[in-house]
């Protein structure tokens, strides 16, 4: 939907800016993909993208950070063919330069890594099982 909107449409989607956050010459932006609602009109009305396609942004980009998406993409690709990733064999653990990602969100989750859960998952999973969180 996006690509669509960039190529097709007179209307680019924007980013909502959740916060900047760093220190000294290490900053980093947190943007997040606009809610299905706020997107533009034209967007939200075109027939160039299924409509199977504007369903599924709500739950899955809607409101997300980019971050998020991006990390998914990078997971979906490792689990289609592993030898994409480097791993250590004896961990697991992807070596490349950059992984973890450096914490800079303290309030609330931030995924820094693509074997990591999405916030979503996250929630789903914490949901699931309270009695984790007074353990």
């Amino acid at each position: 939907m996006a690509h669509n909107a960039d190529t097709h449409l007179s209307a680019a989607l924007s980013l909502q800016v959740d916060g900047i956050v760093g220190e000294g010459n290490v900053w980093r932006v947190i943007p997040a993909w606009l809610p299905y609602d706020r997107l533009p009109a034209v967007v939200r009305s075109s027939t160039g993208s299924a409509s199977a396609v504007h369903t599924a942004y709500r739950p899955a980009v809607g409101g997300h950070f980019v971050i998020e998406s991006l990390l998914d993409a990078f997971a979906f690709f490792a689990r289609c063919e592993p030898r994409l990733v480097p791993r250590d064999p004896g961990t697991g653990d992807i070596v490349m330069p950059g992984f973890l990602l450096p914490a800079y969100i303290t309030h609330h989750y931030e995924r820094r890594h693509p074997d990591h859960p999405n916030g979503s998952a996250l929630k789903a999973q914490v949901r699931a099982t309270p009695s984790a969180l007074t353990a």
